[in-house]
């Protein structure tokens, strides 16, 4: 993590997060057969049991792009050593839920609809390898917790809206993410160089 000093426009990803988990819980009505099990709630079963992890997805890249938007599921990344144990955390919490190992992460969905309700990315691949060593911490809630930095957020996302295990879809959600990190984050750039 790199250390500067705080702006006035400096990107409030706890702000973000607040909003993005109330924008989540408020549309939860909508579907009945489904709980939402808000990051907050993931990343305090990881803090408990002393897993180090970052929030990625939707819910970790929100500050970047300034921008507040519902997610269904908290998605997290945890180192090689202990992704089997975060999952195991999480099962223990909500036995419920049901895994779903897939090559790029395990996902604990709903039995009734098989929606996902949290997922723990593996970091066997690139650049989800490098997620760790690339973060920035965050205080929200009394919790802290791991974020991708900027340069890691905007690589994440360039992967998602590239790769080729993606839907069209998902790749156009993952382009627009893109667009708004690197305006949300020019115009906070530019703002600094005038004010330094």
């Amino acid at each position: 993590m790199n250390a500067q000093a705080a702006t006035p426009l400096e990107i409030n990803h706890e702000q973000q997060l607040l909003r993005s988990v109330q924008i989540a819980r408020a549309s939860q009505p909508l579907m009945p057969h489904w709980r939402f099990f808000s990051p907050f709630d993931v990343m305090r079963v990881l803090g408990r049991e002393k897993i180090r992890f970052a929030l990625i997805g939707s819910f970790g890249l929100c500050g970047w792009r300034n921008q507040a938007r519902a997610a269904g599921y908290a998605e997290v990344i945890v180192g090689r050593s202990v992704w089997k144990r975060a999952v195991a955390a999480l099962q223990r919490v909500w036995p419920k839920l049901e895994l779903r190992d897939i090559p790029s992460a395990v996902e604990l969905r709903h039995p009734e609809t098989e929606s996902v309700a949290a997922k723990v990315v593996k970091p066997i691949r690139q650049p989800y390898c490098e997620v760790m060593s690339n973060v920035e911490s965050i205080e929200c809630n009394s919790l802290e917790y791991r974020i991708p930095d900027l340069e890691m957020a905007l690589t994440l996302t360039y992967a998602d809206m590239t790769g080729d295990d993606r839907c069209w879809a998902d790749r156009f959600l993952a382009a627009h993410d893109f667009i708004c990190i690197v305006k949300a984050n020019q115009a906070i750039d530019d703002a600094n160089k005038v004010m330094g």
